[in-house]
């Protein structure tokens, strides 16, 4: 018979964590553009990490020189397929994103100085996320043009999502990756 609490055998054991690892890439068709001409600037986000992305946001932000025309339905390429990505969202204050209708023409069109935004859910390790943002290069009159000026600045994360409409997360969405 025994008493008292049962006996577990001690094991240590490492425990090795693993995250998703976004890499991003912007090109853009027109190496110097000319006042008023549009350019299409490919922005691909990459997971090169061994985890999933649950949830990722991807921003791009655009100086006063770019002022936003349109952006492709962004696609996700993946072994075994999956994932999921919002439409392009406009953010002119950083305090309250507006849109994300499939045209963004409610309020991002004509827009600079802001940033556009995605919501990507389940991006696998080797997954690739894609959209081209079209924009007019629209600097002031006599503006001496500095290359940082035609740059689009991107940005991606992964954490735990506080409100995305219209999306549904499992109880683990916050720690499985």
């Amino acid at each position: 018979n025994h008493y008292g609490p049962p006996q577990v055998p001690s094991v240590s054991q490492p425990i090795t964590a693993e995250y998703p690892n976004l890499t991003m890439s912007v090109t853009r068709d027109v190496a110097v553009p000319l006042r008023g001409q549009t350019v299409n600037y490919t922005i691909q986000v990459t997971n090169a990490g061994p985890a999933t992305a649950t949830y990722a946001r991807i921003n791009s932000h655009l100086n006063a020189w770019l002022q936003f025309q349109s952006a492709t339905a962004p696609t996700i390429t993946q072994a075994g397929g999956g994932g999921s990505s919002s439409p392009a969202g406009w953010d002119d204050d950083g305090a309250n994103p507006c849109c994300n209708d499939a045209n963004n023409v409610a309020c991002a069109f004509g827009q600079s100085n802001g940033t556009l935004w995605w919501d990507v859910r389940d991006l696998k390790a080797g997954g690739i996320w894609q959209t081209t943002v079209t924009v007019t290069f629209n600097p002031p009159l006599g503006a001496a043009c500095l290359p940082t000026n035609i740059l689009l600045d991107v940005t991606a994360g992964y954490d735990c999502p506080t409100n995305v409409v219209g999306w549904t997360f499992d109880s683990l969405a916050c720690t499985d990756e």
